[in-house]
Parts: structure tokens; C-alpha cells; sequence
């Protein structure tokens, strides 16, 4: 019988009743919160056309995704407001991208909270289209191309190991080494002994992990001749990659581990910075400078929580120490003079890098830390 037998608003007369029967619950954990990233920092710029929406920098981001943590929000999809665009949306899958930085920040800051993000691209082309424009119309298969760097780049927006050097090939061989223990590896080339490419590096690294907790300084070139004939390129040139370019990688990645107090600086040195060597002049010079350098960073940062020493190997046959003293009528006399009665292994070396980037470490600073058999001590 219908009415007035039949009244379905009955299931609805209280709140009991409606919980019991509904079909559709809500909660805050169901909910996918949209939130749009823009450079800059400290703003919030409300969306005129979309009220209660703003448009946020990274560091209002950050809060907002607090705040969605502290609720229990489901999670935030993230869409990226470029500085810049062009006709090939290269900020869309950039490195130091808006939207890269933004997931960064968030998986740093509220590790728990899920992040999304958009890869669609007409926010990042020139002409507001989604993809690359070819006679006037989108080239599908180019455009994804571009939608595939720009996904794998949102899900690399948090790594575990930054590699810089000129050699692309050694980058490569690191890269596969680091990724076949199943962590991820950003390489960037660079010459380190330009003005540029050190700080162009080091503002690359923050970029793609947000902060740097180890910086190993390790980059070093040599060019074995007397004072006499040492030419003045040469000298600029070692000066530039063993001394200057540690400096300006430090002094880029300081300010980061000077706000979270934290952080481990070795630079690797030489035994010359101790001991003369014939034809070593330049080296001598800047490794001299990279030790004083050292204790120089440990007087500023040590009380922000950052070690900084130096490891000074003997002769260890690395590419460049292969090159330096490969011939054995060189490489005979000096090994004579190391107590240990032989060169060191690279393994050997790398140990104490390792120690001096762990806790154990922790109270050692402004150290020069010998890895040499004896030499120094005679």
C-alpha cells in the first residue's frame, strides 16, 4: 500500500536511524584537497573566480598541507603556477619545477600526508594548449613524451644521492652502482673548475632534494711540475677545481644545513698539505688551502651542528693518482718512504669518509684526517 502506510522520510526523522541505514558515508579521509603552487614566498593570493581557493608559495603550502594532515584530509593534489612559460612547457617536467619543489617540501615536511599532483601542461606552454603545437594542431605523440618526464620527474622529487662531475661516463658507472642497491641517484655534470658550475650544481642538488645533509668535496685535478715550469693556467686551473669550487659548493649548501642543524661537510685533501713533494707545487698549494679552508667552516658552522674535516690519503690509485704515478720508477721511491711499505686502497679511504659522515663522527671537527701508512709521522 502507498501512502500513508508507505513514508520513506521516516528513515530520515533521526540521526540514529539515518546512520543506520544510509548507503554513502564522508569522511575527511575520502577527500583529495586541490592546492596551487606558485613561486615566491609568504603569499597567498585568493582565486577570485574559485572562493576559498588560493593560490600559495611552497612555504604556505607547507602549512596548509599541516593542516590537512592535522585533519585528517585524505591527501592534496598539487597544480604548479610557473614563473615562466614556453612553447615546450620545459617547466612542467623541470628539475627545480614549481610543482617538483612543492612535493619535495611536502614529503619532507609532512611525510605522511599523500601528494598528487597534475601533469597536465597548458599551464606551462606559451600558447595554453596541453601539448606541442605542430601547424596548428597537438602532436600527440610528442606531447607524451613531455607528460612522461613530467610524471617521472613529480616521482623523483625526493632522492638519496647527488653526483656532480665532468666525466659523463663516471657519472653513468655511479648512477648504475648507486640504483643497483636499490637507491636513486641524480647526476649532474659540471666543470667544476668554472665560475659557474659549482654554485650551478649545488643549487641544482637543493633543488631536486630540497636539503643536503653530506657534502663530500672530492673533485680535484693535478698537473705534476716544478715551480719553474708550472704555467699560470695550470695553477688558476688547480686553484679553481681543488680549492674555490669546494668553497662555492659549501657556501651554497651551508644555509639549508645551517637551518635544519645538521650537517656533514669532508673535503678531501692530500697528504702535500703536510709534506713537501717535489713537483707538487700547485697541488701542495691549494690542498694547503682546502685544510684551512676546513677549519675556517668548522669556527662558522660547528655551532649550527655541522662537522667539517678533511681526509688527506697518500697515493692512492685513482684515475688521476694512475696518472700521476703509474710509472713505476716514479711510484718506487715514494712507496719506499711510506711505512706501511705500500700505496693506499681506494676502500681504505672511503672508510673514513664514511665514519666522518656518521653520528660516530659527531664530535670530531676541524680535523685532517690522514689516511697515509706512516708518511706524515716520519
Amino acid at each position: 500500500m502507498a501512502f500513508p502506510v508507505h513514508r520513506p522520510r521516516r528513515l530520515r526523522g533521526s540521526e540514529g536511524i539515518r546512520s543506520l541505514v544510509r548507503e554513502t558515508r564522508l569522511a575527511p579521509s575520502q577527500f583529495i584537497l586541490p592546492l596551487f603552487v606558485c613561486p615566491g614566498e609568504g603569499i597567498r593570493k585568493e582565486i577570485s573566480s574559485m572562493p576559498g581557493n588560493a593560490q600559495l608559495s611552497v612555504d604556505k603550502l607547507v602549512e596548509e598541507g599541516r593542516a590537512c594532515a592535522s585533519l585528517g584530509i585524505g591527501g592534496v593534489i598539487l597544480f604548479g603556477i610557473p614563473e615562466t612559460k614556453d612553447e615546450i612547457a620545459s617547466g612542467a617536467y623541470a628539475v627545480d619545477g614549481i610543482t617538483q619543489r612543492a612535493v619535495r617540501a611536502l614529503k619532507r615536511e609532512v611525510p605522511k600526508l599523500l601528494v598528487m599532483t597534475d601533469v597536465c601542461n597548458c599551464e606551462y606552454t606559451s600558447h595554453g594548449h596541453c601539448g606541442w603545437v605542430e601547424d596548428g594542431d597537438v602532436d600527440n605523440d610528442v606531447t607524451l613524451e613531455w607528460l612522461a618526464k613530467t610524471a617521472v620527474s613529480h616521482a623523483e622529487a625526493g632522492a638519496d644521492i647527488v653526483a656532480v662531475a665532468r666525466d659523463a661516463a663516471g657519472l653513468a658507472e655511479v648512477k648504475t652502482a648507486v640504483e643497483a642497491r636499490g637507491r636513486r641517484c641524480l647526476v649532474i655534470p659540471a666543470d667544476l673548475g668554472t665560475e659557474e658550475a659549482p654554485e650551478r650544481a649545488a643549487r641544482e642538488a637543493l633543488a631536486a632534494w630540497g636539503t643536503i645533509d653530506i657534502l663530500v668535496n672530492n673533485a680535484g685535478v693535478s698537473f705534476p711540475k716544478s715551480l719553474v715550469d708550472q704555467t699560470i693556467a695550470e695553477w688558476d686551473l688547480i686553484q679553481a677545481v681543488n680549492l674555490r669550487a669546494p668553497w662555492l659548493i659549501a657556501r651554497t649548501l651551508a644555509p639549508a644545513m645551517i637551518a635544519q642543524k645538521a650537517g656533514k661537510i669532508v673535503n678531501v685533501s692530500s697528504q702535500t698539505s703536510a709534506v713537501a713533494l717535489v713537483e707538487h707545487g700547485a697541488y701542495a698549494a691549494s690542498k694547503n688551502g682546502l685544510n684551512g679552508l676546513t677549519k675556517v667552516m668548522t669556527a662558522e658552522w660547528a655551532a649550527f651542528n655541522i662537522q667539517c674535516n678533511t681526509v688527506c690519503p697518500t697515493v692512492t690509485m685513482t684515475p688521476m693518482g694512475q696518472q700521476v704515478w703509474g710509472d713505476p720508477a716514479k711510484l718506487g721511491p715514494m712507496v719506499a718512504k711510506i711505512p706501511a711499505a705500500r700505496v693506499a686502497q681506494t676502500v681504505e679511504v672511503c672508510d673514513v669518509i664514511l665514519f666522518l659522515c656518521s653520528q660516530a663522527s659527531d664530535m670530531i671537527n676541524g680535523q685532517d684526517i690522514f689516511v697515509d701508512g706512516g708518511y706524515t709521522a716520519l
